[in-house]
C-alpha cells in the first residue's frame, strides 16, 4: 500500500480483495464456487462510506448495482440447483437472501411459493403469497402476474383487483426516406440524451406499445433518454413493398434515421440482429456513436456457421413460405417458443399474432435470408467506443458462443452472462433484473473513458 496526500493505492499482488474472489466465483459454473461467491457478498458494496463528492457517489451507487445484480444471479442460480436436488431448505434459504437484495423479484417469490407447497408446508405457502401480493400492489400498484400463485391452485390471490399505476407511454410516430426510395417507420418515446435502438427480428412500432413481451423495455430505456427506434424495411410500418432486403439495405435504413432523428453521438442499443447492425454503424461512423449495448447479438448468420446450421435455415426458409401468414399459429409458434421458451402463453400469443399481421410471407423469407448471410467478424477489432455484451447463456436463437466472441474481439468490451433460456429478457425474470442493472452501470460510469473496463474491490478485512 502507498499513500500520498492525494491518492491511496493497493497492490492487488499483495492484497487479495473479496470483490475480485466474488465476481471471479460468481462467473463459474461450478456450485461449489457460486456458494463460495455467495458467502463472499455481504450487502452493499463500502456501505456506510459517504464522502458527500458527486462523482464518486455516482461511481459507488453504479457499482453497487452492479454487484447486486451479480449476486442476484448467483442465488439464483443456487436456488434452482438446490431445488432440483430436492435440497427444499437451501433453497429457500438462497431465495430469501435474493429477496433481501431485491423484495420485488416476482419469480422468487413464486419459487419460494412452489418450495412450501413442495414440502407440504401449505399454510406458509399461502401466507408467502398474501405477503407476495401485498408488496407488488404496496410498492407498484398492480398485481402479481396469475402464474406467481399457480402453485397454490387457487386464483383468488391473483384476481382481487388493485388499482393500475403502469407509466403511460407516450409515442411519437415519424417516417424518414432512405436512399432508394423506403419508407421507415420511426418510433420517439421520452426526453433525455438519445438512446437509438436497431431492429431485431420482427418489429411493429404500434403494436408493441402495450406489448408483454417489450412494454418493460419501453418503459425502461425512456426513463432518461429520449429513446428511438425504427421498423427495419419490409415489416412494421415501415414499407413492405421495397426493392432491396440485404444487409446494405439496413445500413441505409439506418444512416436515414440518424440523419434525421439524431443530433449528438447516442448509445446504440442492438438486439439479436440489431447488433451486427448497430456494430457496423459504430465502425462506420464512429462520430455519431458514443457506445454500444448489445443483446443476444451475434457475428455471423445462420448461413454462415456450418453446412448443419445453412440447412437448418433453409428449411425454416421453405416452412415460412408454406404457413406464415395463416391463422393457425403452428409455424411460428416454433419461433416463439425458441424466442421466449419461458414465456406465458400470454406473451407467447403476443407474439406469434405480432409476426402474423407485421410482414408477409415473402417478407419474411426474405430478412431471414439477409440476417443468415451476415458476417462482420472483420469489424469487431475495429470497434473503439465502450461496449457492453449481455447474452443469455441458454438461448436457442443465438447462441452463448457469439456473445462470448462479441465480447472478446471488441476492444475492452465487457460480458454479462445473462441466467435465462430467452433470447429476450422477460420482465419478471431475473436475466431481466441484470440486464437493467448492467444497462445502468453502463449509461453511469462505463461511458466514462476514464472508468471503463473498472472493476471494483472492496479490501477483506
Amino acid at each position: 500500500m502507498s499513500v500520498d496526500e492525494n491518492a491511496l493505492a493497493i497492490d492487488p499482488d499483495v492484497l487479495r480483495a473479496d470483490v475480485s474472489a466474488f465476481t471471479e466465483k460468481a462467473a463459474s459454473p461450478s456450485i461449489s464456487d457460486l456458494e463460495t461467491a455467495a458467502a463472499l457478498y455481504r450487502g452493499p458494496f463500502l456501505d456506510g462510506i459517504d464522502l458527500n463528492e458527486d462523482a464518486f457517489d455516482t461511481w459507488l451507487v453504479t457499482e453497487r448495482r452492479h454487484l447486486e445484480a451479480l449476486a442476484l444471479s448467483v442465488l439464483g442460480r443456487l436456488t434452482d440447483h438446490y431445488r432440483r436436488t430436492s435440497r427444499i431448505e437451501e433453497a429457500l434459504n438462497s431465495a430469501d437472501l435474493a429477496l433481501r437484495i431485491d423484495p420485488l423479484q416476482e419469480d422468487i417469490h413464486r419459487q419460494i411459493i412452489e418450495l412450501h407447497v413442495a414440502s407440504g408446508a401449505l399454510g406458509e405457502a399461502r401466507k408467502h403469497a398474501e405477503h407476495c401480493r401485498d408488496l407488488i400492489r404496496g410498492e407498484l400498484g398492480v398485481d402479481p402476474e396469475p402464474d406467481t400463485f399457480q402453485a397454490l391452485d387457487d386464483g383468488s390471490l391473483a384476481h382481487q383487483s388493485a388499482p393500475p399505476k403502469a407509466r403511460g407511454i407516450h409515442q411519437t410516430i415519424r417516417h424518414v426516406t432512405a436512399g432508394d426510395g423506403t419508407s421507415i417507420a420511426c418510433g420517439i418515446i421520452g426526453d433525455g440524451p438519445t438512446l437509438l435502438k436497431t431492429p431485431n427480428w420482427m418489429t411493429h412500432l404500434a403494436f408493441e406499445e402495450h406489448s408483454p413481451v417489450w412494454r418493460h423495455f419501453l418503459e425502461f430505456f425512456s426513463e432518461a433518454h429520449r429513446f428511438v427506434r425504427y421498423d427495419q424495411r419490409g415489416n412494421g410500418l415501415s414499407d413492405w413493398d421495397c426493392p432491396d432486403i440485404s444487409f446494405d439495405s439496413f445500413r441505409s435504413d439506418l444512416d436515414a434515421v440518424v440523419d434525421a432523428l439524431v443530433d449528438e453521438p447516442a448509445v446504440v442499443l442492438g438486439i439479436s440482429q440489431g447488433a451486427p447492425i448497430a456494430i457496423d454503424l459504430a465502425v462506420r461512423r464512429p462520430e455519431r456513436v458514443r457506445g454500444l449495448i448489445l443483446l443476444g447479438g451475434f457475428v455471423t448468420g445462420m448461413a454462415n456457421r456450418g453446412d448443419d446450421a445453412r440447412e437448418a435455415s433453409e428449411a425454416v426458409d421453405r416452412l415460412i413460405r408454406f404457413g406464415w401468414g395463416r391463422d393457425d399459429p403452428s409455424l411460428r409458434t416454433l419461433y416463439t417458443s425458441n424466442l421466449i421458451p419461458g414465456g406465458s402463453k400470454r406473451q407467447m400469443d403476443w407474439y406469434n399474432e405480432m409476426m402474423r399481421i407485421g410482414t408477409p410471407p415473402e417478407n419474411a423469407v426474405r430478412i431471414r435470408r439477409a440476417l443468415s448471410l451476415i458476417d462482420i467478424g472483420d469489424l469487431l477489432t475495429q470497434v473503439r467506443v465502450p461496449t457492453l455484451v449481455c447474452h443469455a447463456i441458454g438461448d436457442r436463437v443465438s447462441p452463448f458462443a457469439e456473445g462470448e466472441r462479441l465480447a472478446r474481439e471488441i476492444p475492452n468490451a465487457r460480458l454479462v452472462p445473462l441466467d435465462s433460456d430467452n433470447h429476450i429478457p422477460l420482465e419478471n425474470e431475473r436475466a431481466w433484473i441484470t440486464f437493467s442493472m448492467e444497462v445502468r452501470h453502463f449509461l453511469g460510469s462505463g461511458l466514462n473513458p476514464s472508468t471503463h473496463g473498472h472493476r471494483a474491490l472492496k479490501a477483506s478485512p
